[in-house]
């Protein structure tokens, strides 16, 4: 059981860390247009 419960948290993590990692790409983007308005 314990080891079901660590592979749910280790999934769920990795989870989180995509939509944290994407957010930042997000930021990262914003920034870079915020640099180069005319450019898409």
């Amino acid at each position: 059981m314990r080891i079901a419960a660590t592979r749910a948290t280790i999934a769920h993590n990795r989870t989180a860390n995509d939509v944290g990692d994407l957010a930042q790409a997000k930021r990262d983007h914003a920034d870079s247009l915020d640099v180069m308005p005319g450019v898409v």
